[in-house]
């Protein structure tokens, strides 16, 4: 990041006063074509460039009426706002002279990885806990979900399951948005895999009664995959 910082800094005072000026997006006052020579990205410390890139309309080399840069740039960050990558997004046009312009992207990254508690009862509510099950902690769920998002800085996600108690769970879910070089299609997976050694076999006075085993006496598995175009 640093090195891109210093090459901007050169190219902005490698041109005379007159020649060389910031705008701000939708803030130019004249209406011509102008080349887009380089676009630079700072801030980015774990996001690639190219997932940046990807949500561009324009790129290097490009030429536009200068207005209509303004305005396809307006766009294009409310696009990187979308990705929820970031908190904030600055997009700065830099004249290098009168035909010749770079694009400076600055962005703050959010944070990615969030654990999540789990706690819920087995039985029918509260009431049913406390009164009918003798508040048998036994019979609650309990443990973490974590959701790491931006995994890897390739906006991928990342979800992770840990569950121990009545039912015993473990669970993993990994979405890649983009497997081909156009960045277009995309994958995703899941896999989770529950147990337990209790299952409700009938209903006495409005009561739900379990039949209870030393080891385990039912496994559900799950699997899933998604496409996304």
């Amino acid at each position: 990041m640093s090195a891109i910082i210093l090459t901007v800094f050169l190219r902005f005072f490698s041109f005379s006063a007159d020649s060389v000026e910031t705008s701000e997006l939708g803030k130019t006052e004249e209406n011509q074509t102008v080349y887009i020579d380089n676009i630079f990205i700072i801030g980015n410390k774990k996001t690639k460039e190219g997932i940046i890139l990807r949500e561009l309309s324009v790129q290097k080399g490009d030429t536009y009426d200068q207005k209509e840069l303004a305005q396809i740039l307006e766009l294009d960050k409310s696009k990187l706002f979308n990705t929820r990558l970031f908190n904030t997004v600055e997009i700065s046009i830099l004249n290098l002279d009168d035909t010749t312009v770079d694009i400076v992207i600055n962005v703050t990254e959010r944070w990615y990885i969030f654990p999540a508690p789990i706690f819920d009862l087995v039985d029918r509510n509260f009431n049913d806990w406390w009164q009918n099950q003798g508040r048998d902690f036994s019979r609650t769920n309990y443990g973490v979900r974590i959701f790491h998002n931006n995994f890897r800085g390739r906006n991928e996600r990342l979800r992770l399951l840990l569950q121990l108690g009545f039912t015993r769970k473990i669970g993993i879910t990994y979405r890649v948005p983009y497997i081909d070089r156009k960045k277009r299609h995309g994958l995703s997976f899941s896999y989770d895999y529950s147990e337990n050694d209790n299952i409700a076999i009938r209903t006495v006075e409005n009561k739900p009664v379990f039949f209870d085993a030393d080891e385990t006496i039912r496994v559900f598995r799950e699997y899933s995959l998604g496409y996304s175009f």
